[in-house]
Order: C-alpha cells, then sequence, then structure tokens
C-alpha cells in the first residue's frame, strides 16, 4: 500500500518543446491530459490550457495562406493510432523520456503516446510559435549533457540491432 501510494506520487508535472533528433524545423511537442482539459506545452514553464468541452478554444491556426493547423485533430489522430494500453504517468521519470520514439518508430512524423495521459506531437516550427505567440529560441533548448549521452547509447543499441 505504501509503495502504491509512493508511485501515484512520481512521474513528472511539467514539460517542455524540444527540437526534433533528426529532422530540421520539427519539434516535439508534450501534452498532457489531466481530467477535463489538455495542456500542451510550449516553453519554459509555458503552456496553454484548452478544455475539451470547448471545442472552440482549439480553433485553427493558419499558418499561411494554404495550410492551417488545429491541435485537438492532431492530437486525436495520434490518440487514435496509440489505443494499445499505455504505461501509467509514474513511470516517467525524467521529461527527456517524452522524446523518445517508441522502438521502431524513428521515422514517425505526427507523434506518439508517452503514458496513460502524456503524448509527444511532432509540429513544424512555425506552428509551435503560432501556438506560443512569440519566436521559440532554440538556443534556450540545447541538449542537456544527461539526454545527449541517453540518445547516443540509444541510437547505438538500434544500430547493434540492424
Amino acid at each position: 500500500m505504501n509503495l502504491a501510494m509512493k508511485l501515484n506520487n512520481t512521474g513528472i508535472n511539467t514539460a517542455r518543446p524540444f527540437p526534433h533528433q533528426s529532422k530540421k524545423n520539427l519539434w516535439l511537442m508534450p501534452v498532457k491530459f489531466k481530467d477535463d482539459r489538455v495542456e500542451f506545452f510550449l516553453g519554459h514553464n509555458f503552456s496553454k490550457i484548452f478544455l475539451l468541452e470547448d471545442v472552440g478554444s482549439f480553433d485553427h491556426i493558419n499558418i499561411d495562406s494554404k495550410e492551417s493547423y488545429n491541435p485537438l485533430v492532431h492530437l486525436m489522430i495520434v490518440k487514435v493510432q496509440n489505443n494499445s494500453p499505455a504505461p501509467p504517468d509514474s513511470v516517467l521519470q525524467s521529461e527527456i523520456y517524452l522524446y523518445l520514439p517508441p522502438f521502431g518508430e524513428e521515422s514517425n512524423e505526427v507523434g506518439w503516446r508517452c503514458t496513460e495521459n502524456w503524448y509527444t506531437l511532432i509540429v513544424k516550427e512555425e506552428v509551435l510559435n503560432k501556438l506560443r505567440g512569440r519566436e521559440i529560441d532554440e538556443s534556450n533548448y540545447e541538449i542537456l549533457e544527461e539526454s545527449s549521452d541517453l540518445f547516443k547509447r540509444l541510437q547505438q543499441h538500434k544500430r547493434r540491432k540492424k
């Protein structure tokens, strides 16, 4: 019982977008479902919350004269594609795990489910900037040393499997 209580109190509560490791001008944007709301993490200590009951809050965002984006539609596509059982949120001990695609999904260009309530969406930089309401400064998002080492180990492991 004590262990169960401790596990419920573990995990992460916040995140930030992260540059895609291999695709220029794409970002990994964490999203968390909580009750009747969806939180899109758009920067350091910066997020937007949308209410699921208020579909109007997810209006299309015009990227340019030919392209628009709807965060709810994008999230629903990822949710439908990833409807298999997912681990509890408590397994996330670092936000770095939000940025690692599931094994075998390196070419994924839409996003994936991380845990019961955490998702990662792959978005264009223009989309992220529109959602944020300002330009993102990539210099604030340099890969942490721990993250860099983890990515290198994972890439080596994948190469050995081939």
